[in-house]
């Protein structure tokens, strides 16, 4: 069963209004006009890296040394069947050449490949032959940067649109998937991900909003300070060694950052989901930062968009402002305010416990508990806990949870594997998303007092 998980994030600008309404104010930030720049994906630390063994060679038909947009070409193809998409950001493909007018007037569009990768559990019981369990996971993100900054001298993008969507697919088989069954598994997965990814973009493009009362943007998810839960830990390490990596502190730290913010995705997802829910077109929900695009689209980017470096030398930029503070200040009786909100989410808890059980087998649950904070930036001090209207400390940090149960045969061991947690995590945060929807509309109404 295949699942999409979406991060579904408004069309959100420097200047809190749709993109269309300020271009002129803030550089080219119109979507209308955009070009595909290209598909990129992490070079891989060592030669047992699944995303490239089973996804991008198998896909491109790369052999050699790899470069890092090689999956360009299969998503180029890909995404010229999405007619809805070219239709609605006016997407033009192919535009090689920085002298073609796209290239040089449109604001460039990348896709990232951030995760490929799957599990294998083994099923056995007395007198039966062997299953063979196989879970895929493929994450993409859909970006649109603008090739201008406001207020800035220096020659930068910055992201004016992104959504995180991650695929998952289970497969059944009566013997071990082999490779090229894997490569073929792999593929697919990545088509009907980036066909979803696409419908979803453009289905964004037709959500009317008028001027915003107030900008969010979620830019943090956090673990318990004592670190991250046991099962947590164990598809952190699961998923090191999908990428070719030795089990050490560095790569521990490199696969936490990807999984919180593949979280803060999902919570951001249902969030907007939520605020669409109610009409709330008045509330600005920003895109989560992107912090990939500078080490992964930056220089590719530049000689696809013929930009190069400055005369100064320094290289283009790619940057997401994720504190906010560079959208400008609004005056308010006579003080200075930041324009915007940040949001941060966390895990408070996870685990997994034991339903029932009998001499077939042991039922289950994954539960999972998260919670949320919204502040407001305060340059040289402390960020503000929100909404200063509300007294009730308490109150301003909501909390939910969600749980998935699952089934283990007697004399089988089952890990808590990525669809489980996710899954869970999934149904925590869309029952938070309306205890942090109502704290966004008390702040709307009121920015006066909660500034």
């Amino acid at each position: 069963m295949k699942k999409i998980l979406e991060s579904l994030t408004l069309v959100a600008t420097l200047l809190l209004f749709c993109p269309h309404a300020q271009a002129a104010s803030v550089g080219n930030t119109d979507v209308s006009k955009t070009f595909f720049a290209g598909a990129f994906f992490d070079l891989p630390p060592g030669k047992d890296n699944q995303m490239t063994k089973y996804l991008v060679r198998p896909a491109s038909g790369a052999a050699g040394e790899l470069a890092g947009d090689e999956m360009t070409p299969y998503t180029e193809k890909l995404l010229a069947q999405e007619k809805p998409l070219l239709a609605k950001i006016h997407l033009a493909l192919s535009a090689t050449e920085p002298s073609e007018a796209a290239a040089m007037q449109g604001n460039p569009v990348a896709v990232y490949l951030s995760r490929a990768q799957h599990e294998i559990l083994t099923y056995s019981a007395p007198g039966t032959p062997n299953q063979y369990l196989t879970i895929l996971s493929v994450a993409l993100t859909f970006d649109i940067f603008t090739d201008k900054a406001a207020m800035s001298q220096r020659r930068r993008l910055e992201s004016i649109y992104s959504k995180l969507l991650v695929g998952e697919q289970s497969v059944i088989t009566d013997s071990a998937m082999t490779a090229a069954q894997l490569g073929a598994a792999y593929k697919e997965l990545y088509r009907k991900t980036l066909h979803e990814l696409a419908g979803r973009v453009a289905d964004d493009m037709d959500w009317s909003r008028d001027t915003a009362d107030a900008v969010f943007q979620f830019t943090a998810f956090n673990f318990p300070s004592s670190g991250p839960p046991a099962e947590i830990r164990q598809l952190i390490e699961s998923a090191i060694g999908s990428e070719g990596r030795a089990l050490g502190e560095d790569a521990k730290e490199w696969e936490t950052q990807r999984f919180k913010l593949e979280l803060l995705h999902t919570v951001n997802q249902f969030v907007s989901d939520e605020l669409r829910r109610q009409g709330l077109s008045n509330i600005a929900l920003m895109s989560p930062p992107s912090p990939w695009a500078q080490a992964n689209v930056g220089e590719l980017l530049a000689t696809r968009m013929g930009m190069g470096r400055m005369d100064s030398g320094q290289p283009m930029r790619l940057f997401v402002d994720s504190s906010l503070e560079e959208t400008g200040q609004l005056r308010m009786k006579g003080k200075s305010q930041v324009l915007g909100y940040t949001i941060s989410a966390g895990l408070a808890k996870a685990g997994t416990s034991m339903i029932a059980e009998s001499k077939l087998g042991r039922s289950l649950q994954f539960s999972a508990g998260l919670a949320a904070r919204i502040t407001r930036p305060n340059p040289g001090g402390t960020p503000k806990l929100m909404p200063i209207s509300i007294e009730d400390k308490s109150a301003k940090t909501p909390s939910a949870s969600g749980a998935k149960n699952f089934e283990v045969l007697a004399g089988v061991e089952r890990p808590t594997t990525r669809e489980i947690a996710m899954d869970a995590i999934r149904a925590g945060a869309k029952a938070l998303a309306p205890k942090i929807v109502a704290l966004m509309k008390i702040i709307a109404e009121d920015p006066v007092t909660n500034r």
